[in-house]
């Protein structure tokens, strides 16, 4: 039940930018950043925040805490330019990028769809 963190501050805009518009390009910039990826890490979630020129890396081992992490920190941030990006390589040893699901549970604040006339 492995976890760990890395948090960036005043990383280059282009650098955010090319990763929010291409995710898959996060890989590519890993020796530029000085991260190195975990070998237990089987999930990884990149939250990048432009405006801020911030970044986090969060590395996960197993899904549960993943989704815990994941829940909290887009519930709490809901209202923020945040880029949540989230990769996985629990099947193959590829990293692959995947949408993780809908949040849904008790107490959450959800918006109703605008009502349309058929």
């Amino acid at each position: 039940m492995r976890k760990s963190r890395i948090k960036f501050n005043d990383v280059d805009e282009e650098v955010l930018e090319a990763i929010a518009k291409n995710p898959d390009s996060f890989f590519n910039d890993l020796e530029e950043l000085s991260i190195k990826v975990p070998s237990w890490s089987k999930l990884l979630l990149v939250v990048l925040s432009v405006k801020k020129k911030a970044m986090e890396v969060d590395f996960f081992e197993e899904v549960k805490e993943f989704f815990l992490s994941y829940t909290k920190k887009v519930l709490r941030y809901t209202s923020t330019d945040l880029n949540f990006i989230c990769f996985s390589r629990e099947q193959t040893n590829d990293w692959k990028l995947f949408i993780p699901p809908t949040l849904i549970g008790t107490n959450l604040k959800t918006k109703l769809r605008k009502r349309r006339d058929i």
